[in-house]
């Protein structure tokens, strides 16, 4: 069980961002923007990658975005 537990937690690189879970980023903007101090906010997402993502504007990245201004706005306090 050991190994198992080894195997869950190692995980490999996303290769493109279609791999990349749309709900975890939006999940992850908003813990991060429980921990920054007052008055300041997450903008946006850093992305590096080999593809065009802004030429055309990739769904993906659009879904991303929409889910972190979804998930960020549904709380008043944040």
């Amino acid at each position: 069980s050991d190994k198992s537990k080894k195997k869950e937690v190692s995980s490999k690189p996303s290769k493109t961002i279609n791999e990349i879970s749309d709900t975890w980023v939006a999940d992850h903007a908003k813990h991060a923007t429980r921990m920054l101090p007052g008055g300041i906010y997450i903008l946006g997402i850093f992305v590096i990658s080999e593809e065009d993502l802004l030429n055309p504007f990739a769904a993906k990245f659009r879904t991303i975005l929409a889910n972190i201004h979804k998930q960020l706005a549904s709380n008043e306090y944040i």
